[in-house]
């Protein structure tokens, strides 16, 4: 992937910036998200999963989205978990 300027990444676009020990951080929508291998941590003030691992990167991705779109967790990711409807 070629260099570009970062005022000519789109705003939803990840971008990488760096790495700390074993981990690649990347920003994403105000997120950090950092992998390293199959981890991956999420770090977004006010989010239900702040700070939290297990999850992809694409997952990440999804929540960030999610939480700052709609204020809601994409499934399986439900917060909190509703109650269960009784048949009918």
């Amino acid at each position: 992937m070629s260099e570009q300027h970062p005022e000519l990444i789109p705003h939803h676009e990840p971008r990488q910036q760096g790495t700390k020990g074993v981990w690649t951080i990347w920003r994403y929508r105000g997120a950090e998200i950092r992998t390293a291998g199959v981890s991956t941590r999420l770090q977004l003030a006010g989010h239900p999963y702040d700070g939290k691992t297990g999850f992809s990167y694409e997952q990440a991705l999804k929540l960030v989205d999610g939480w700052l779109d709609h204020q809601r967790l994409p499934a399986p990711f439900v917060w909190p978990v509703p109650p269960k409807r009784k048949p009918i």
